[in-house]
């Protein structure tokens, strides 16, 4: 329960924060702590899940991957959004997430993964400051087609430097 009352406030908290006003018809959230860590996250012991959002333990350093799976929409999503902190702007510590399309079925070039969209936080929104987490969207036009394609979200977290505080809240879709 407290999970879900955590990814309400997040998505609601994210849609006030970045800007979806009245006009936004449809928005599709997920907090970083409900998406699935690679086998290389897991086996090296990279992350920390805590209140919904994913950062590195204490000392360590790398790429912690998270794989979120999107649910089939009912809208055409135009734009992908992080919910984030990331307090330096040196190269090598940030977060990305990359909107990821898998053609299905057994036609040729079936199996195919392609990103449709990436957003990251050191190209669109820069280092958070004061402790306070922050947004960053990019926009997108993209043919969405649930009934042959699989979509999911590819969270990566990078830290080079085992001082620098990257964090994940949430990956949020809309149109």
């Amino acid at each position: 329960m407290h999970t879900i009352k955590v990814a309400t406030a997040l998505a609601i908290g994210a849609s006030s924060f970045l800007g979806f006003g009245a006009d936004a018809a449809e928005l599709w959230s997920m907090n970083g702590t409900s998406c699935t860590p690679d086998a290389g996250s897991i086996r090296n012991s990279l992350y920390l899940g805590t209140a919904g959002t994913v950062k590195f333990a204490s000392g360590k350093v790398g790429n912690i991957v998270l794989y979120c799976p999107v649910p089939t929409l009912g809208w055409t999503p135009t734009s992908i959004a992080i919910q984030y902190y990331d307090d330096t702007a040196t190269p090598g510590n940030h977060v990305t997430a990359q909107f990821i399309e898998m053609s299905l079925g057994n036609a040729t070039g079936s199996g195919l993964i392609r990103s449709v969209a990436t957003v990251d936080s050191d190209v669109l929104a820069g280092p958070t400051t004061g402790g306070n987490s922050k947004g960053a969207i990019r926009t997108f036009t993209h043919a969405y087609e649930p009934k042959g394609n699989a979509y999911y979200i590819r969270v990566d977290i990078f830290r080079t430097n085992a001082t620098a505080n990257e964090t994940v809240y949430a990956v949020i879709l809309q149109n």
